[in-house]
C-alpha cells in the first residue's frame, strides 16, 4: 500500500500555516484489506476510513489511479498529494504554483459535479482574503448559479457542514457576499438572499440597506463569540424585513413576527440542532423588545424574561442577549461602544429574581393562587428594578 497525504493538510503546511486536520488517498489497496487492518469505514459506500488509532480519513484513489483522484477534488490548491514515505509532492494540476501565486482555480469539469463547492470556493476566498479566484472558476461558478434547480438534491447536512465551517471563520462576511455576488445564494438560502436592496428607516440604521446591516451584526457577533449558534442567530434574526410590503418600506413594522416562520424554514432546511434552532426563533420574536425594554410595562418584561428562559438554567438567556448586542452595535454608525443597559439590566434583573424567597407565599397560597401571586411580586419588584435602572442609566 502507499499513502499519500492531500487536501488541506498539504494546502497549509505549503502555506506554512498549522495543520489540522489529515487525510490521505491510498493506493494498492481494497476494502478488505483496511478492514483487516481495523479501519473503520464511513459511511455506507465504504470510500472513506477512519484509522483505527489516529482517526485521520483515508480515502481508496478512484479506480486505484492517483491522477484520478486527483482530478475529481474541488481547488487546485487542494489537489496536491504528499507522498509519505519520500516526502515528494504529486501536482499535475499546478496547485503549488497557483499557492505560490495565490490563485483559487478549479481543478477540473469535475467541478460541476457538486454545487456545494461553490459554497466551498466562497468559504476559501474568505479563509485566504490574499488570494484571488481564477477569472474562469468565477464565471464557472456564476454560470453554475444560473441553474434554479442546482441545489435540489443537496442534502440539508451538506449545508450545515460548510456553515459551520463559514461561520467559524473570524470574519465570515466575505463568504456571503461572493455568494450573494454570484446568484448562488438565491438558490439555497433565498431568506437570506432578500435583503438585498431592502431599505430601512435611517434613524435607526445609518447603514441604510437591510443586507448591509445584517453582514454587519453577522461581523459584531463574531467578535463578540465563537459559538456558532449565536453566530447563526445574529445572522438570521431579520430575515423578517426581507418579506416587508413594499408600501410601508422603509418601515418593518412587526418584522419579528413575520420573520419567525423564516428562521424555523430555514433552521429545518440546513438541519441545525434544536438548541441552535430555538435561540435564533427567540432572537427573531425577541429582539426589538429587548432593545426597548426601558420602555416596556413590568408585565410584559416578565415575559420576555420567560420568553427568553432568563428565570431557568442554561445559556439560552445570555446567548439571545449576546446576539440582541451585536443587533444594537451591528448600524453604520462607526459606534462600536462595548455599552449595552438593555443587557446589564436584564441579567442583573434576571439574577434577582432567580433569587427571590416564595417561602412565604408557598407557605400561603397553591395550585393557580400560587402562581398568580408569585407573578404578582415579581411584576412589583420590576417595576421598582426599572425605576432605579432608569434613575440610574438616565
Amino acid at each position: 500500500m502507499r499513502f499519500y497525504l492531500t487536501g488541506g493538510a498539504v494546502r497549509d503546511e505549503l502555506l506554512g500555516k498549522e495543520v489540522r486536520d489529515k487525510d490521505y488517498i491510498i493506493l494498492d489497496a481494497d476494502k478488505d484489506k483496511l478492514l483487516g487492518l481495523k479501519f473503520e469505514p464511513v459511511g455506507k459506500d465504504f470510500e472513506v476510513y477512519l484509522h483505527p488509532e489516529t482517526k485521520d480519513e483515508y480515502t481508496l484513489a478512484f479506480e486505484n489511479n492517483l491522477y484520478k483522484e486527483l482530478e475529481r477534488r474541488d481547488l487546485t490548491v487542494n489537489s496536491i498529494a504528499k507522498d509519505i514515505q519520500t516526502g515528494e509532492y504529486y501536482d499535475p494540476f499546478n496547485g503549488i504554483k497557483d499557492i505560490q501565486q495565490k490563485v483559487l482555480k478549479h481543478t477540473s469539469l469535475f467541478f460541476s459535479d457538486d454545487p456545494i463547492r461553490l459554497l466551498r470556493v466562497a468559504r476559501f476566498a474568505c479563509q485566504f482574503p490574499e488570494f484571488t479566484i481564477h477569472n474562469d472558476t468565477l464565471k464557472l461558478c456564476q454560470t453554475l448559479s444560473q441553474k434554479i434547480d442546482l441545489f435540489e438534491s443537496i442534502a440539508g447536512e451538506r449545508y450545515l457542514l460548510e456553515l459551520k465551517k463559514a461561520l467559524a471563520l473570524n470574519s465570515p462576511k466575505l463568504f456571503f457576499e461572493h455568494l450573494r455576488e454570484w446568484g448562488t445564494l438565491d438558490l439555497f438560502f433565498s431568506e437570506l438572499a432578500q435583503l438585498w436592496g431592502v431599505p430601512q428607516r435611517q434613524d435607526y440604521h445609518p447603514e441604510g440597506d437591510c443586507w448591509i446591516h445584517t453582514m454587519l451584526v453577522l461581523e459584531k457577533s463574531c467578535q463578540l463569540s465563537q459559538d456558532f449558534s449565536i453566530r447563526f442567530a445574529s445572522l438570521v434574526h431579520d430575515l423578517g424585513k426581507g418579506v416587508t410590503p413594499i408600501e410601508i418600506l422603509p418601515s418593518h413594522f412587526k418584522h419579528e413576527i413575520t420573520g419567525t416562520p423564516l428562521v424555523e424554514r430555514v433552521s429545518k432546511r440546513f438541519k441545525v440542532d434544536n438548541y441552535t434552532k430555538k435561540l435564533a426563533v427567540a432572537v427573531c420574536k425577541n429582539h426589538l423588545n429587548v432593545h426597548k425594554v426601558f420602555e416596556l410595562k413590568a408585565g410584559t418584561i416578565l415575559n420576555l424574561l420567560t420568553a427568553l428562559n432568563a428565570l431557568r438554567e442554561g445559556t439560552l438567556f445570555e446567548d439571545a442577549l449576546t446576539c440582541c448586542y451585536a443587533d444594537a452595535i451591528g448600524r453604520g454608525d462607526g459606534n462600536d461602544s462595548h455599552e449595552y443597559k438593555q443587557k446589564d439590566f436584564l441579567l442583573k434583573l434576571a439574577i434577582e429574581l432567580k433569587n427571590f424567597s416564595l417561602n412565604e407565599l408557598i407557605s400561603k397560597y397553591e395550585g393557580e393562587k400560587l402562581g398568580e401571586m408569585i407573578q404578582h411580586k415579581r411584576i412589583i419588584f420590576i417595576k421598582e428594578a426599572k425605576r432605579k435602572a432608569l434613575e440610574y442609566y438616565f
